[in-house]
């Protein structure tokens, strides 16, 4: 769309506000085309005062580097008209940086050879050299006539700010005509005056310290667990709950497998760690597999067995009575016969009410419809028993709405049109402010037990979706101190947030252009006014248990010890240990197989990997002197076969940090000599006819330039034959085949760790087979 299409500007007008991703002329520059609670509430209505629109709360301390919003003001010098210049490109002039939330901010006016109008865009954290960094931001964009400042051009955006799409704006912001007419006063002594207010979202993948702005960590996002996060967020803020859940006997229990542990030590983390959580332990304890943790549940049912284990597992302690005390409230299900005597009613207990958006357009319509009372009268009747069957009425009341309440706006539903789960956007409203007394049994407003009746609530947590049936994104808002001071958990990243971005914006579709029709409310969490000091108690680090303090504060630095382990592996080398111990027991050709031996590692630095340190290392490893030992290396072939070498510190290529060795005890070996450096190693392993088995039976180092004529006789009396048994000799060939083999010949072509085989004379030769 050119700068032609759109409508003409005057005095006091301003385009209409859209979305820049819906609007073609919104492109990238580099595109080639381019309260404190009130003790009572005056009115149950939805035109209630609601605290979030207070002057106060929508304003930002200009020196807070992690404001959600801010201005920049700038009157830009040196303006020409390119038509009266000989421009040969693109030009391109930047504002000083405003800094919010931590990045800064700059407008971009951009000035084409090609087109004959400016391009004004907003620019985030330009030459940073991060490229994973993300940034969702709304703006107003204004250029403001100096001598007539009633006009003005006026753009809204919405962008999510990246490394590869750090500005976005309007390339044809205004045209040159416009622009350079000295009747609008745009351009006045080559100055120009910018005018643009940005609210953004915290920063993903930068270095935001959500702990040292919010005084709160994030919870980071195993593939699709953000629905998770968002329900701990909220559950976690409730201060009473976490005080409780310390509580929680789990002296025995073991994290993999216990839900109430993990939860104890997810709640301690977000409470005492200075950076974001991880949640694998309590998704492990759930019996997850790594796939269910990429897979979306649903979080109503996730609140529910998260309170369950709670539950249940502070039976009998102290506070067992917390879960139901908290968030447990009670109903009457009821018919009652229009015209005889006779009424059936059930109490029920709920720890959630389930409210119907479709069809209401705020949260009192949904309160009503739940109870309303249905006629039960013609076909329908209602059959009372000895009366038979008569006209009656069908409804609920509520007896006692808990301190906590939670209400989950029906958002998916079963369409049985299109035979699949459908997401509801229409909008529906819920105040900060509730009064639900119109909807409690006339004669439990006052308790008789002297247990507090609630019916007043100030709103808490809102969770939202954004995106459709099939998945999409979850985040928390949560008013933590219920003081209307919200901040928003968003995965890893916690910043504070606009009454108006917790409440307003998510109430779904709508004419407000800053409701995504996509991103709406799906869960609302009310304190009762009268519970606000009870459930939002203070919780301090000298409230846990010193138990799970000691054990967690364990645990964390085993993690931090295999976490740094982890980052410096690339400076080590593992350095596996064989013993001759490892070749017993294998009755087969194979001198050992590596996978079926235990494993004795250590780690020395790659620079280190010298046979002086390895030898000193080794030592101090096994507690011996080093004359004790001898070491070769072990190596894998690439068809399969072990070869051993002196030379124990080749060069590691930088892919490969693993070296094998094996230790020889020197008191082990069999000598036929002294060994000199001609000497071979040699294994061998004795053919059992009695019970059909190869037997290791030993090494010895022959020396290729000497007799080897007595070997026999150390080997017969190695296995316990007679001195003079005549032996048979064996080595593999090429095919890997045992082929007979003369002593003499023992040593032709020997390579060192080479195994013989040997039996008797007497012994068939396909048995070796």
């Amino acid at each position: 769309m050119s700068a032609k299409d759109f409508p003409s500007i005057g005095d006091n007008q301003n385009e209409e506000a859209m979305e820049v991703e819906l609007n073609p002329n919104a492109i990238r520059t580099s595109e080639t085309i381019r309260s404190p609670l009130r003790a009572a509430i005056e009115s149950d209505t939805m035109a209630q005062t609601n605290l979030s629109d207070s002057p106060e709360d929508d304003s930002c301390d200009d020196n807070d580097p992690a404001r959600p919003s801010g201005v920049i003001d700038y009157t830009f010098d040196d303006i020409v008209d390119p038509r009266t210049i000989d421009l040969k490109k693109e030009r391109r002039i930047l504002s000083d940086p405003v800094i919010i939330r931590c990045l800064p901010w700059r407008v971009l006016l951009l000035f084409s050879p090609e087109r004959a109008t400016m391009g004004l865009f907003l620019q985030c954290n330009d030459n940073s050299p991060a490229h994973n960094w993300t940034c969702s931001a709304r703006a107003k964009l204004e250029c403001i006539s100096q001598s007539k400042p009633s006009l003005r051009k006026t753009y809204n955006i919405r962008h999510t700010f990246a490394a590869k799409e750090n500005d976005w704006g309007y390339q044809t912001f205004l045209s040159y005509d416009e622009l350079f007419n000295p009747d609008n006063g745009y351009v006045v002594n080559k100055k120009l005056h910018a005018h643009v207010e940005v609210e953004a979202d915290a920063p993903h993948g930068t270095d935001w310290d959500s702990k040292k702005y919010t005084g709160f960590v994030g919870l980071k996002n195993q593939g699709a667990t953000c629905y998770l996060n968002s329900v701990l967020q909220a559950l976690y803020c409730t201060n009473s709950l976490r005080k409780a859940v310390f509580q929680m006997p789990t002296e025995s229990d073991e994290i993999c497998t216990s839900v109430p542990l993990a939860l104890q030590r997810t709640f301690y983390d977000l409470q005492c760690s200075e950076r974001a959580v991880g949640t694998e332990k309590l998704t492990r304890s759930f019996g997850w597999t790594t796939w269910d943790s990429f897979m979306q549940h649903d979080a109503q049912e996730l609140c529910r067995v998260l309170l369950d284990n709670m539950e249940n597992k502070m039976k009998g302690t102290d506070v067992e009575r917390i879960i139901p005390t908290l968030f447990c409230g009670k109903m009457v299900s009821y018919i009652r016969c229009k015209n005889v005597e006779y009424e059936s009613k059930r109490e029920e207990q709920f720890y959630d009410i389930q409210l119907k958006v479709k069809g209401n357009q705020n949260i009192h319509d949904a309160f009503k419809e739940y109870v309303q009372v249905e006629t039960l009268d013609g076909d329908n009747k209602y059959d009372a028993g000895s009366h038979g069957l008569q006209d009656a009425e069908k409804g609920i009341k509520f007896l006692r709405f808990p301190p906590v309440l939670y209400l989950q706006l029906m958002r998916f539903q079963y369409d049985f049109h299109s035979n699949t789960n459908v997401k509801i956007n229409d909008r529906f409203e819920f105040p900060y402010e509730l009064d639900l007394s119109d909807y409690l049994l006339e004669k439990t407003r006052q308790q008789t037990d002297g247990s507090p009746s609630y019916t007043k609530y100030f709103l808490q947590a809102v969770l939202v979706h954004s995106g459709d049936h099939h998945g999409g994104h979850y985040v928390v808002y949560v008013n933590p101190r219920g003081d209307n001071k919200w901040y928003q958990f968003d995965d890893d990243v916690v910043c504070s947030c606009r009454p108006k971005d917790a409440i307003e914006a998510n109430y779904g579709n709508g004419s407000d252009p800053d409701c995504r029709a996509f991103t709406n409310a799906y869960m609302l969490v009310y304190i009762a006014c009268d519970a606000r000091e009870e459930v939002l108690c203070p919780v301090t680090d000298d409230m846990i248990p010193f138990s799970l303090t000691s054990r967690f504060c364990e645990e964390r630095n085993v993690e931090e010890k295999e976490r740094l382990a982890k980052d410096h592996a690339h400076e080590f080398a593992t350095i596996n240990l064989l013993f001759e111990e490892d070749f017993h027991g294998f009755e087969d050709a194979e001198l050992f197989r590596i996978n079926d031996i235990p494993v004795r590692s250590l780690k020395i630095k790659r620079q280190e990997v010298t046979e002086a340190k390895l030898t000193e290392s080794i030592g101090e490893f096994l507690k011996c002197s080093p004359r004790e030992f001898q070491l070769w290396r072990v190596t894998y072939t690439k068809t399969g076969n072990i070869e051993f070498s002196r030379k124990v510190t080749p060069s590691l290529p930088s892919t490969e940090s693993v070296l094998t060795l094996w230790v020889q005890q020197r008191s082990r070996a069999i000598f036929t000599g002294s060994p000199t450096v001609d000497c071979y190693l040699c294994f061998f392993k004795y053919f059992d006819p009695s019970i059909c088995t190869l037997c290791y039976c030993g090494f010895a180092e022959l020396p290729a330039s000497s007799n080897i004529e007595f070997l026999p006789e150390l080997l017969t009396g190695r296995v316990g034959l007679p001195l003079t048994t005549p032996l048979a000799f064996y080595r593999k060939d090429a095919s890997l085949t045992p082929r007979r083999v003369d002593l003499a010949n023992i040593l032709r072509k020997p390579k060192q760790g080479e195994v013989f085989y040997f039996h008797k004379t007497n012994v068939q030769p396909g048995q070796l087979h």
